[in-house]
């Protein structure tokens, strides 16, 4: 277990549950997570990330590659949470730049595009449903086979994949937030105690006062 020194902490999650189980009194060598356990910690540093990624899903992007489905309907692959950006579209090894359109006009152009017979070269317009995250046309419609995209998703499931691997920087500045918030919820569990009431409501001012809200202004 890493010494109290936050920096000596690893940019992972793994790094940020060890950070804080320190922080819980629960890091004494062999006596790891006797009052919070490890899962819990893990899954309320889930709950926050998760959160940030709502109001800032470019936290998390990272850029992949994915086949698509012969047409213009596709979805996005289990590991990407949102679509961020298309880069590009490849068929048959061919690169071709790809621009953001609006879905209501990708659908009304969608029985034009089905009339084109060749597409060489082809400048592909894409657009995400406003129904479903998850869903995207492409236009014009690609072949049955042989053809992947290029593109930036927000994904954090990647970071609890693999717990060790190092959060991005821009992610990483988040970390603080991730830590008030959960040892808010900690100290909150014990509602009886009241030097834990205490420290639940300090934790939970430093949490808002970090968090990407905007915060009331005082009458």
């Amino acid at each position: 277990m890493p010494s109290s020194n936050d920096f000596q902490f690893k940019r992972s999650v793994q790094g940020i549950v060890e950070r804080i189980a320190y922080q819980l009194g629960d890091a004494e060598p062999g006596d790891e997570y006797s009052g919070f356990d490890e899962n819990w910690i893990k899954a309320k540093v889930y709950d926050i990330l998760k959160w940030l990624q709502s109001r800032r899903p470019n936290l998390f992007g990272h850029e992949v590659s994915f086949d698509l489905k012969g047409g213009d309907s596709q979805k996005l692959p289990e590991d990407c949470d949102e679509l961020l950006n298309v880069i590009s579209v490849t068929i048959s090894g061919k690169q071709y730049p790809v621009t953001e359109g609006d879905f209501s006009a990708l659908q009304a152009a969608r029985v034009y595009s089905k009339l084109l017979t060749t597409c060489d070269p082809c400048n592909f317009t894409y657009a995400v449903s406003p129904n479903d995250s998850r869903q995207f046309l492409i236009s014009p419609p690609v072949a049955p086979s042989g053809s992947s995209v290029t593109a930036t998703c927000s994904a954090l499931g990647r970071y609890f994949d693999d717990p060790e691997l190092e959060i991005d920087c821009e992610a990483a500045k988040w970390i603080n937030t991730v830590v008030e918030y959960v040892l808010f919820q900690a100290f909150s569990m014990d509602g009886d105690n009241p030097v834990s009431t205490s420290l639940a409501e300090t934790h939970r001012s430093t949490f808002f006062e970090l968090a990407p809200v905007q915060r009331r202004a005082e009458s």
